[in-house]
């Protein structure tokens, strides 16, 4: 059917984590931010064998603000925008996720030191 033949056609859309030193503490960050985790967002179409690079995205904790953090994003050149912004958004979830579980972490880390008074003091 022609429906079945279009969800074939989409393409594979995924993220991974960027290698070491693509955000640039010299080149890209103010005294004091930090980048947390940098993420690229790729594409694999039915009709390619080589995967298309369609954004990146960082998550940089400000200066001094333990929990307010900034999502940056950048995307490249495509003649194809809505696969460029699914890409984006792909990424901005796993950037919020990714927020969301340190956030809790350290949440979590705070109420055990609150009911144990010795690692409170660590």
């Amino acid at each position: 059917s022609s429906h079945s033949n279009s969800l074939h056609s989409l393409p594979k859309i995924w993220v991974e984590v960027a290698e070491k030193g693509f955000v640039d503490s010299e080149e890209n960050l103010e005294d004091g931010e930090v980048c947390l985790i940098s993420l690229k967002a790729f594409a694999l179409r039915n009709n390619s064998e080589e995967p298309q690079f369609l954004c990146a995205g960082a998550l940089v904790q400000r200066p001094h603000e333990s929990n307010v953090c900034d999502a940056w994003m950048g995307d490249t050149f495509d003649e194809n925008p809505n696969l460029q912004l699914q890409g984006a958004l792909h990424l901005l979830d796993e950037l919020l996720l990714f927020h969301l579980k340190r956030y809790n972490d350290d949440k979590s880390q705070e109420k055990e030191n609150l009911n144990n008074p010795i690692a409170s003091l660590q």
